[in-house]
């Protein structure tokens, strides 16, 4: 870990001056910004040297290839479910987990989700964003109403569900607005009741 020199915290304190305005209350303070900040891009950097390695690694595999198994644990990008050495597959579309992977390769999943995080939403985020209880999301899976993608185990349980925007545009577009109308009602009946106190 590189350690920040005296005449370099000094260049640091003047730089964030004259971009931020901001003045450090003390050298020590300063120091432990500058600090941080080159801890920050050391991180960024053995980042950016795992990912060229494993790059060049896929001129040998190039279908993808098992995590390294030194130890470190990563999220997978589709499921986060934490996986290490053997449990995880990386190949151009980032690291998942070995379902995902399977799910991704037989076509259950595109692939594209695995780049495009705007273009799905998970279970948990139908509930949190559009305000839906768990059994109404399943509810309104059953009923047809919300497509899932059901991804499975090697056993064949539901372990994570993928619902693509473009498969559940207007459905996703009727709870919104059904959700601001309701939020609506709900925002005048406070004022009504406000003005009947007043």
């Amino acid at each position: 870990m590189a350690t920040v020199s005296p005449k370099a915290v000094e260049e640091f304190k003047q730089i964030f001056k004259e971009e931020y305005g901001y003045e450090f209350k003390s050298q020590a303070e300063a120091f432990g910004s500058a600090q941080n900040l080159v801890n920050f891009f050391e991180v960024l950097l053995e980042v950016e040297h795992r990912e060229r390695l494993r790059k060049q690694k896929l001129k040998d595999e190039p279908k993808g290839f098992h995590l390294e198994d030194d130890g470190s644990t990563y999220n997978c990008i589709i499921c986060h479910r934490m996986i290490s050495g053997k449990e995880g597959w990386w190949d151009l579309d980032g690291q998942k987990c070995l379902d995902c992977q399977r799910n991704v390769e037989n076509g259950v999943v595109p692939r594209n989700i695995c780049r495009d995080r705007d273009g799905w939403y998970a279970s948990w985020q139908i509930q949190d964003k559009l305000k839906i209880h768990s059994s109404t999301v399943r509810k309104m899976v059953r009923e047809g109403k919300l497509k899932a993608r059901n991804l499975t185990t090697e056993g064949g349980t539901i372990y994570f569900q993928v619902f693509l925007l473009s498969e559940n545009q207007d459905t996703i577009q009727q709870l919104r607005k059904e959700k601001h109308n309701e939020t609506a009602t709900q925002r005048s009946k406070v004022r009504d009741s406000k003005d009947d106190k007043g």
